[in-house]
């Protein structure tokens, strides 16, 4: 027996041993354990593949699911995928170490001071969180995790993005998983299935149904809007007129499925500021004009139309339509924010300067009737920052100076994408796509952070920083160009005069 037909003998077997592996795990309905050793396949084969950091950057943001973990609930999927990334890191500059590149860790100012307030913030109280299971009590450990998080990103995006192919195949594949999982889930909401829905559930996905049964999944417009946006950016995506006018469809029809109003608006919000800052008149006019007229459209259906099997995907008319609201409980979220709104106002008017932090309930748990768990449902969504507007959850948490830091980068991100989207117009228009795209999106998470977004989420501050990372990779270039210009100038040996 040869080595060749040794090793043929060798996968077979460690083949024949998984597939009887899986059959076993199927057929005792250890569908969580399979799901695990899918995930761990993957890692591995990220970890020892080639290619850069950008698939595994945009499948961890993405991805609505999280692995299960009996240790942590609920243990945030990026954390895993961003400490693969960067252990992938560090094993290329431990292989490549007489080539070793110095990475170039750098935050803006404005960052840095708002996750230092953070940091002080946690330090005045600090928390640790349940490593086991449940506890009585709520730490919030959760909501500081997802910082460390957010600003692990910030430093990974600008180490690992430095040329402008790492930046758009990040946003390729960005567009690729969205409408992978787009794709997915959307046969998926036809089927009515409560074990479906108990699934995805299980992997930590947030499931609900409509009125009608149909299930629905609140990650859905959020893919649908990264669709729409990338269709009408041929230069970031190289894809054809046609591939881009279908992503467009699929976009669309994944917002509506999806039934999230607010999304809808953040939807045509990107397409506005996209139109208006390529100044393209006629295009800002009718985005304005089709928004007008569907929200006119959607009272005059919602008003008339006769839902006789339930409302259904029709529970985006409850934009502008009172009864579509009353018929498909669209106002009882309505109520539900406000609730939590008006108790997290509470305290920031008791104390505004340095909040309350997150966490710091003891026996959330323990209640006995609804109405106690109705309570404490509220504090435990307070306390964790889950109150639907990032800017209330944020003032609550650190006070109004750490809303006011966010604010000022914020929105200084936004006015510094602007200028750069007109200044790269005609010299370098991938560029200026590039600072277009970040801008609209900086624009519309505005409204996602009113109705639900809170500050800590990692697909935000990949928008906040991305600007940064294209303008640091333009500079790069820039002063690439110039020295080989320099070096490939010719000698000037024209003799000159000698003063005697």
């Amino acid at each position: 027996m040869n080595a060749q037909q040794l090793k043929m003998l060798v996968t077979l077997g460690l083949c024949s041993a998984l597939a009887v592996f899986l059959g076993y795990l199927l057929g005792n309905g250890r569908h969580d354990a399979v799901f695990l050793l899918g995930y761990v396949a993957l890692w591995v084969f990220a970890l020892v593949a080639p290619g850069g950091y950008a698939p595994l950057i945009a499948f961890g943001l993405v991805c609505p699911f999280s692995p299960p973990s009996r240790l942590v609930y609920g243990f945030p999927f990026f954390a895993t995928i961003l400490g693969l990334c960067v252990l992938k890191y560090m094993i290329r500059q431990w292989i490549s170490r007489y080539h070793r590149q110095v990475p170039k860790l750098s935050v803006p100012a404005g960052f840095g001071l708002f996750f230092g307030w953070v940091l002080i913030r946690y330090c005045i109280d600090p928390v640790l969180p349940n490593a086991f299971g449940f506890g009585a009590a709520v730490t919030g450990f959760r909501s500081y995790l997802n910082y460390i998080i957010c600003f692990a990103l910030v430093l990974f995006l600008s180490a690992s993005c430095r040329s402008r192919e790492d930046v758009l195949a990040l946003i390729r594949w960005l567009g690729i998983f969205s409408l992978a999982f787009a794709l997915l889930l959307m046969p998926l909401a036809l089927t009515k299935s409560m074990a479906v829905a108990q699934q995805l559930t299980n992997l930590g996905m947030f499931v609900t149904t409509f009125d009608n049964g149909l299930l629905r999944f609140v990650v859905l417009p959020g893919f649908g809007c990264t669709l729409i946006t990338l269709g009408l950016f041929p230069s970031l995506t190289d894809w054809s007129r046609v591939y881009r006018r279908v992503m467009i469809g699929i976009g669309v029809l994944a917002v509506i499925m999806g039934g999230n109003r607010g999304s809808f608006i953040i939807a045509f919000i990107l397409l506005l500021v996209i139109a208006w800052v390529r100044r393209r008149l006629l295009g800002f006019c009718l985005v304005a004009s089709s928004l007008v007229l569907c929200l006119v459209a959607f009272r005059y259906i919602g008003d008339r139309f006769n839902f006789e099997s339930g409302v259904g995907f029709f529970r985006i008319l409850a934009l502008t339509s009172h009864r579509v609201a009353t018929e498909s409980g669209a106002d009882a979220t309505v109520t539900w924010r406000e609730r939590r709104w008006e108790r997290a106002m509470q305290d920031i008017r008791n104390r505004p300067w340095i909040g309350y932090g997150y966490g710091g309930l003891e026996n959330a748990f323990v209640f006995g009737t609804t109405a106690q768990f109705d309570s404490a449902v509220l504090e435990m969504d307070v306390a964790n920052g889950t109150i639907h507007n990032g800017f209330l959850a944020s003032a609550r948490g650190f006070g109004i100076p750490g809303l006011l830091l966010f604010m000022i980068a914020y929105i200084g991100r936004s006015v510094f994408n602007a200028k750069r989207t007109v200044r790269f117009r005609d010299s370098d228009p991938v560029v200026s796509d590039l600072h277009c795209f970040v801008l609209a999106y900086l624009v519309a998470m505005g409204v996602a952070i009113y109705v639900g977004c809170d500050l800590n989420s990692p697909i935000l501050w990949l928008y906040i920083t991305l600007g940064d990372v294209v303008a640091g990779v333009k500079k790069a270039e820039e002063e690439t160009t110039s020295a080989r210009a320099e070096q490939e100038a010719p000698l000037d040996l024209t003799p000159r005069p000698v003063l005697s």
